[in-house]
């Protein structure tokens, strides 16, 4: 196998080892690198032109990019952590990359990626984090990055429990973890750090969406995720039965048909006679007490109209 293919199969960086087992033959390597398609990142590691810094980080330090930064780059939710979370096995030798880089401009996506993922490098201002265990599911890990089933444990104990949460919801909704399971994924992990699981798990398209859910719920509001009206089409959920809720994430809501398609569900729910609140990603995560307001306004009017209906059908 050409080993440029080779290397663009397991995500641009990769042990000799496993290009040996793709076909890959030592002469094709080194002739690759005589012609500049591919480099040595340190002996035994070799990269693409289009492998990324933080790759090149985890490679250079002895490590595998774990938690947060590798759900990112399978397009799981991974909450707002910008640091660099590399995994380290129990024998590794922690190594000190160069402060600066030779590499490509974009992060490179986990080879299982989902359609949803918008892989994004890391802040380098910011320290890296370091996780120390044994890879669970070895064969879904590539030399740079771990299991999807990794990263997530990973990330319930590192990260908050509502980020735990929308974790969960998007590894079942992307179809990454199958609800068979889960039950026995989170008895390996500690109780302290396992998200609540309910008939809604799973169900939200998104990581705010998620969120915005379990806040919902907390409040004390019924809320249903993904609601499907027989004549005003589909919606990202309903609240008591009265209010729908669209949230609006600028990835993808800012082509030409979304942003009709957005307008549409507008107009068909004030033609069904039920109104729509649409925050932002950024409202739910940043303002939460003004979307908190606007709900408890919208569902009380929403409450209040279906009982002035009540009695006057009943006058």
């Amino acid at each position: 196998m050409d080993v440029s293919l080779a290397l663009s199969r397991v995500g641009e960086v990769a042990h000799v080892r496993r290009l040996r087992a793709l076909g890959v033959d030592e002469r094709s390597v080194y002739g690759a690198m005589e012609s500049g398609h591919i480099r040595r990142v340190r002996p035994g590691w070799y990269a693409s032109a289009l492998a990324d810094v933080d790759q090149c980080r985890a490679v250079l330090s002895g490590a595998r990019i774990g938690c947060v930064s590798a759900l990112n780059r399978l397009g799981i939710w991974s909450g707002r952590d910008r640091a660099l979370h590399l995994h380290y096995e129990p024998s590794a030798i922690v190594r000190q990359p160069p402060s600066r880089l030779d590499a490509g401009p974009q992060a490179v996506a986990h080879p299982f990626a989902t359609r949803r993922a918008r892989p994004r490098l890391t802040d380098s201002h910011l320290s890296t984090v370091r996780h120390w265990t044994r890879e669970r599911l070895p064969e879904g890990a590539f030399d740079w990055i771990v299991s999807a089933q990794m990263a997530a444990a990973e990330a319930l104990v590192c990260q908050d429990e509502e980020t735990g949460e929308a974790i969960i919801d998007s590894l079942l909704h992307e179809k990454l973890m199958p609800r068979r399971a889960l039950d026995g994924f989170l008895q390996s992990i500690p109780v302290r750090h396992r998200p609540a699981i309910d008939a809604h798990t799973g169900i939200p398209q998104s990581g705010v969406e998620s969120i915005f859910l379990r806040r919902a719920q907390r409040a004390g509001f019924e809320v249903t995720p993904q609601y499907r009206h027989p004549l005003g089409g589909a919606y990202d959920g309903i609240i008591n039965g009265c209010v729908l809720y669209e949230i609006d994430g600028f990835e993808f809501h800012s082509s030409a048909e979304t942003f009709f398609d957005d307008r549409d569900r507008s107009l068909r729910s004030q033609a069904i006679g039920l109104p729509v609140i649409r925050p932002s990603a950024r409202h739910v995560l940043d303002d939460w007490p003004m979307v908190l307001t606007a709900i408890e306004r919208a569902v009380a009017d929403a409450e209040a109209l279906i009982r002035l209906r009540g009695r006057l059908r009943a006058g």
